[in-house]
């Protein structure tokens, strides 16, 4: 799936360890890469958008493993079931699964989202795994939003977003649906298509386009959720700004009234 270039070179430095490695990642720009996808004993289907490309190699008998690494829960239940796909060590994978584990829970003790309320929205079906690390981080996710459709891909995700605290995850939404999210739920945070970004900056309200800002960053296993988290924290240590924003302009609005 399209995901950030270092999140492979990542993960393939943790699937080392366990014993087997990463052969390519697709989509890619040459064919041999193809024929190299072919050959893998399994394919990670990391981001749900790829459906007919994951109905190919189920065809040529490759085994899939649906999710991601992604938080303290994510990495190490999905590194387990990489090592079981390929058949390595259980020893030895369940150390590395571990080991994983305790980097993520050490810097997630600290609750580095406490008490925010986060909106996600965006067009690729992976928002539901920046939900994920956003909770992971003790932010309340109560609506997400994605313009792909539900699948087998996206169910284990929507099942553990409903089951720790998401109200509403919506598939092919409309900027409208966004829109009524923000009247029901007060937002600290939105993460968001480019219409409703600035929609939320017009009210004061801390906001960023999801796939520039937040998809060209590292994502999974340990080092990728303290990257993400750690950037989403100094999103919402910017809210002073935002208020002196719409100070600012309302202050512009009563002078004009008073011409």
């Amino acid at each position: 799936g399209e995901v950030f270039p270092a999140d492979p070179l990542l993960i393939d430095g943790v699937v080392r360890r366990m014993g087997g490695r990463v052969v390519t990642t697709l989509p890619g720009r040459h064919v041999d890469e193809i024929r190299q996808a072919g050959r893998a004993a399994a394919v990670a289907a990391l981001h749900p958008f790829y459906r007919e490309t994951i109905g190919v190699l189920r065809e040529r008998g490759v085994a899939v493993i649906s999710g991601a690494p992604i938080g303290a829960d994510g990495s190490a239940a999905w590194l387990r079931a990489i090592g079981a796909a390929l058949e390595l060590d259980e020893d030895v994978v369940e150390r590395v699964a571990a080991e994983e584990e305790a980097a993520a829970r050490g810097f997630l003790a600290s609750k580095p989202l406490q008490g925010a309320t986060i909106l996600v929205s965006g067009y690729e079906g992976n928002e539901m795994l920046y939900a994920r690390l956003l909770i992971e981080g003790g932010a309340h996710v109560p609506y997400v939003s994605t313009s792909i459709g539900p699948s087998a891909l996206t169910a284990a995700d929507e099942a553990w977003l409903k089951a720790h605290g998401t109200q509403a995850v919506i598939y092919r939404k409309t900027l409208e649906d966004d829109k009524a999210a923000m009247e029901r739920w007060s937002f600290d945070l939105i993460i968001g298509t480019t219409t409703l970004a600035a929609y939320a900056k017009e009210k004061g309200i801390p906001a960023v386009y999801y796939t520039n800002i937040l998809s060209v960053r590292p994502l999974f296993l340990a080092g990728g959720m303290i990257a993400s988290l750690t950037f989403v924290r100094d999103l919402l240590n910017r809210k002073p700004i935002y208020d002196r924003m719409l100070a600012f302009f309302e202050g512009d609005e009563r002078r004009e009234g008073h011409r």
